[in-house]
């Protein structure tokens, strides 16, 4: 077994009461969005997409080999390792709070997008992070000449 992995037992046991309580916060917010939930003998996956514009979609889909992906807003996280399970249901919480940030990171000289980040603040005041870059570091302006805007998504209740 690889570093940092669980025992097949206990992945399972983790994985049956994640579902079970993403699966509770479905039927919670069922007035506030559109969730599929979907399980196989090597993944479960949750899609939802909420009804308020401006809110922030999102899929997780987690593995039974330890790993999981996540769409958030249209951007995709692919291929992370599951370390806390508790971490699922922290993250869906605050990305249906509204806590999801875009950041988008362009070059002032020429205005081209050369980075995109999305972060989740979770209610402890961790934060999950996804980025990626859009230009090759040598194709990157300096530091001094980045300019970062800041998009915020609503809340799925009001």
């Amino acid at each position: 077994m690889q570093a940092g992995l669980k025992s097949d037992d206990v992945f399972r046991a983790e994985l049956i009461r994640t579902a079970a309580s993403l699966s509770q916060w479905a039927k919670a917010y069922e007035d506030c969005a559109a969730t599929s939930i979907r399980s196989a003998l090597g993944y479960w996956k949750m899609a939802v997409a909420p009804f308020i514009p401006g809110a922030c979609p999102f899929d997780v889909l987690l593995r039974s080999d330890q790993r999981y992906d996540l769409a958030i807003a249209g951007e995709f996280y692919e291929d992370r390792q599951i370390g806390n399970f508790g971490m699922f249901p922290a993250l869906t919480a605050a990305i249906a709070g509204g806590q999801v940030s875009r950041i988008l990171t362009t070059s002032a000289l020429t205005g081209a997008l050369q980075r995109l980040e999305t972060s989740v603040t979770l209610a402890d005041g961790a934060a999950w992070t996804g980025s990626r870059s859009l230009l090759p570091d040598r194709q990157r302006c300096p530091l001094e000449f980045e300019v970062k805007e800041v998009r915020r998504f609503l809340p799925y209740r009001r």
